[in-house]
């Protein structure tokens, strides 16, 4: 007897999505979002696979970032004479405060007068750091300066930025109290599609079939959008309408 394997924690997530909107077959074909297929012997579903469900959840991160992003710090080094520089790919928005914090620290004693002649260098470098103007290209993942430093050392910035929300087979960057709200969304996005795009698949949400009443399809895809509907309703409650900083502030521990 095979031992069962541990969902990864994208998996979790779309078992917990499969769930919420009733799409709980234990074969391809009686699951509107067919799970993939473990093809060892026997053959079996392999549960929160679904490739569709999948999708749906990272929509649904993706839109939950915009909200609730994640916060995480960054180092950056400027060279002398480079204008553009790379940003990472979970890149939303520099950190303003932040930003602004590290290029105008707090005042401190000019010593430069009496500084040793290697250490004056870097008192001139950091004095530069709110003169060379900074340009964000967000979606493209840059950042360019308007002018690049002029002396011989490199210099660190140290900031944090806002970046986008992770669930993959490794980690979940989403707090587990705030995963509810991505299946909110993500359950929206899911229920949108099966009642305009899925008419076979609409045959298992036929409650009244059993007992040998006729429901039109219609009236199925109707209930599944009204369904949808108050998903999104509770997602804009508990995200978009809610200040910030009663939800918890940004989202900085991954849970796995």
């Amino acid at each position: 007897m095979s031992t069962p394997t541990t969902p990864t924690p994208i998996q979790k997530l779309t078992i917990r999505l499969r769930t919420q909107i009733r799409d709980n077959g234990k074969t391809q074909e009686t699951q509107a979002f067919p799970d993939d297929i473990d093809t060892s012997a026997p053959p079996k579903i392999i549960p929160g696979s679904s490739p569709e469900l999948q999708q749906f959840i990272q929509s649904a991160i993706a839109i939950y970032s915009r909200y609730r992003s994640l916060k995480k710090p960054i180092t950056i080094t400027l060279e002398p004479g480079k204008l553009e520089y790379d940003l990472p790919d979970d890149w939303m928005s520099a950190d303003i405060e932040s930003f602004n914090k590290t290029i105008n620290p707090d005042p401190v004693p000019d010593l430069s007068l009496y500084a040793l002649p290697w250490v004056q260098p870097n008192l001139t470098l950091n004095m530069q750091l709110n003169k060379i103007g900074y340009l964000w290209y967000d979606d493209a993942w840059k950042m360019v300066l308007k002018s690049a430093i002029t002396t011989q050392a490199s210099v660190n910035l140290v900031f944090d930025y806002n970046a986008y929300h992770i669930a993959n087979d490794s980690e979940t960057t989403i707090p587990l109290w705030k995963q509810d709200y991505v299946i909110y969304k993500s359950a929206e996005l899911a229920l949108r599609v099966l009642a305009t795009e899925k008419g076979v698949a609409l045959q298992k949400y036929r409650v009244g079939s059993k007992l040998g009443m006729e429901i039109d399809d219609s009236k199925i895809a109707e209930n599944l959008l009204n369904q949808a509907e108050k998903y999104e309703e509770q997602f804009r409650k508990e995200v978009i309408l809610r200040p910030f900083a009663t939800s918890g502030g940004d989202d900085t521990q991954p849970w796995v």
